[in-house]
């Protein structure tokens, strides 16, 4: 093998590990993506988990407030009425 064929096996060994090389590039950066998803996940579940018992003090407050709030809606009415008489 001439100088030429050498240069030609070096020249594609070094394509090759060119290429190599962007695809594990490629795959540290679906990797970090992949972590970025989790720990996006991660924190929104964190959320729901310290929302859930808010939430679940606020069901019974809304319970009770419906009937005020109905009670208050025919006043509000007849109130609304008078003002526009």
């Amino acid at each position: 093998m001439g100088k030429s064929g050498y240069s030609l096996w070096v020249t594609a060994l070094s394509l090759w590990a060119s290429a190599l090389s962007l695809w594990v590039t490629a795959l540290s950066l679906w990797a970090s993506a992949l972590s970025l998803w989790d720990t996006a996940l991660s924190l929104w579940a964190t959320a729901l988990s310290l929302w859930a018992p808010a939430l679940s003090l606020w069901v019974p407050a809304l319970s009770l407030w419906a009937p005020a709030l109905s009670l208050w809606a025919p006043a509000l009415s007849l109130w609304a009425t008078t003002l526009l008489l």
